[in-house]
């Protein structure tokens, strides 16, 4: 089986790239309300703009893929830096600490971690992990981690981070506003599968919890062709 997987990531780079200039072209068509930002992304590498609460000097997001067929030892591929916030020394102690966090880190329950369907035991995992005060390096394996980390989500970057570590969806983060105590997040997407696109209103609150959600706009694409995985 492992021959097939190549071409389920060609078939699935295909319709990504469909999907993202359907995405793009009804994104164009989105009208910011006042007080409505949208998002610029990672924009900053510097732990002061994040305002962390924890004293933490470096951060940084990874990925990497990850075989856990059953009766194989965990085979780990294709790494890659996704963000680094600060900067430090890499000593030979802290080399070990990571390597030993890249393998310890992948579960099958762990919240960074996406299956490539339908092969169960091939994953993309998407690990975050930082320098504590001892200056040891560790790794975020709980989502409620974050907020000890942030303290609470009360600026762009933040809330940013957080959405990008928690959710997952069809629709992805466009825009926010700050309505009372809440973040007010406009999520958009195409959906492939389903050729449609959506978009939505979700309201977080200082703890990253989401407490409301509405559909504010479903387009059938009559011009795509639905392929079902």
């Amino acid at each position: 089986m492992r021959w097939m997987i190549p071409i389920f990531i060609i078939v699935l780079l295909s319709l990504s790239a469909w999907g993202m200039m359907s995405n793009r072209n009804y994104r164009s068509e989105i009208r910011l309300e006042k007080g409505e930002q949208k998002f610029r992304g990672f924009y900053s590498k510097s732990p002061e703009a994040y305002g962390f609460a924890a004293k933490i000097s470096y951060f940084e997001i990874v990925s990497y893929d990850v075989d856990m067929e059953e009766h194989h030892d965990k085979n780990i591929a294709n790494f890659q830096t996704i963000l680094k916030i600060g900067h430090t020394d890499m000593t030979k102690g802290k080399k070990k600490q990571l390597e030993w966090l890249t393998a310890a880190i992948p579960t099958t329950d762990y919240f960074g971690m996406q299956p490539y369907l339908p092969y169960n035991y091939h994953y993309i995992c998407t690990s975050y992990r930082f320098v504590d005060e001892s200056g040891r390096f560790r790794a975020i394996d709980k989502k409620k981690d974050f907020i000890d980390i942030f303290g609470r989500i009360d600026n762009e970057l933040k809330l940013y981070l957080w959405l990008y570590a928690t959710d997952h969806g069809v629709t992805s983060p466009y825009s926010y506003k700050k309505i009372g105590d809440l973040y007010r997040v406009r999520f958009s997407g195409f959906s492939e599968t389903e050729c449609e696109y959506y978009e939505d209103f979700k309201y977080y609150n200082a703890k990253g919890k989401m407490v409301k959600e509405e559909r504010i706009r479903k387009i059938k694409d009559k011009k795509c062709s639905p392929i079902m995985l």
